[in-house]
């Protein structure tokens, strides 16, 4: 043996590479299946989150005897046209993974709220004879019952 020759220390051991969960193929049926019913569930999570926030303000509207359905019913068509159009690139880009679906969310709700802004501004008009103060409620009922809706909706497409 020479005394020249010298060792070199061992490197860090050899990890193999860990596919995220969000970035599986879809080339599997299973895997095209589940992206089918993602899509679906988080398209119907604002007509269905806003129905149900609609129907919970009319029982008690008419409970209470309290006549304010148009700002209610104002209220629920705002907040699901804002829902719709808030989910629309999310369904679409919705095979691109975890990460992108984290943030597609956030840009759903930024949209969201931009849309439902607009929205309350151009129903506060006066032409529409509408109570202010009852219409950002009911608003405020319908946007948040449909942002726990998409937002369940969402976490189940990114875990499942």
């Amino acid at each position: 043996m020479t005394p020249t020759a010298q060792l070199e220390p061992p490197g860090p051991p050899e990890i193999p590479p860990v596919r995220p969960r969000g970035l599986v193929p879809a080339t599997s049926i299973g895997v095209t299946k589940h992206l089918a019913a993602a899509r679906a569930m988080v398209a119907l999570s604002a007509p269905v989150g806003v129905g149900v926030a609609y129907g919970v303000g009319w029982l008690v509207f008419h409970s209470y005897n309290i006549a304010h359905e148009r700002e209610l019913l104002a209220a629920a068509v705002l907040s699901g046209i804002a829902g719709v159009i808030a989910v629309l690139p999310m369904v679409a880009l919705m095979a691109r993974g975890a990460i992108a679906l984290v943030h597609l969310t956030m840009i759903a709700m930024i949209v969201r709220m931009l849309v439902t802004l607009c929205g309350l501004i151009l129903l506060f008009g006066p032409g529409w004879k509408l109570d202010h103060g009852v219409l950002v409620l009911c608003t405020a009922g319908c946007y948040f019952t449909l942002m726990m809706a998409e937002s369940a909706a969402t976490i189940w497409a990114s875990r499942h």
